[in-house]
């Protein structure tokens, strides 16, 4: 079964970089690569976990409650970021986003909004970033 996960973000410039130069290349290149390039404590925690690639790459499965939304996306536009996806969330891998990765990425608190995909209802994470 899977699971939606959107928000909007202001994230740093080291996230901007890290999510720039993966999406200029994105056949080739992923979290794993990013890891490899980057020295960045937060990419070596997300690649230990299973499918972080999904997250924000994920393709749109099963997810036709979100009106109007139909394809995957992961958008950076200056140092917004807007993320739309969906994974087997089976290890919880939304919540380690939440809690120990995307903290670390973002400017401002953001709210991350998943779904799963036989529910009408959301579940919002209220997510700070490190520096607040």
């Amino acid at each position: 079964m899977y699971t939606g996960v959107r928000f909007q973000a202001q994230v740093t410039e080291e996230a901007r970089e890290v999510i720039s130069w993966i999406q200029e290349d994105r056949q080739s290149r992923g979290w794993h690569e990013a890891a490899e390039k980057f020295n960045a404590s937060w990419l070596t925690d997300w690649v230990g976990v299973g499918r972080c690639n999904f997250i924000p790459w994920g393709s749109l499965c099963y997810l036709g409650g979100w009106a109007g939304e139909e394809e995957q996306y992961s958008r950076l536009k200056g140092a917004s970021w807007e993320v739309l996806c969906s994974l087997k969330n089976y290890q919880g891998e939304i919540r380690t986003f939440c809690e120990d990765i995307l903290p670390h990425m973002i400017e401002s608190e953001t709210v991350v909004e998943s779904r799963y995909e036989e529910s009408d209802f959301s579940t919002f994470y209220s997510v700070k970033s490190k520096g607040q």
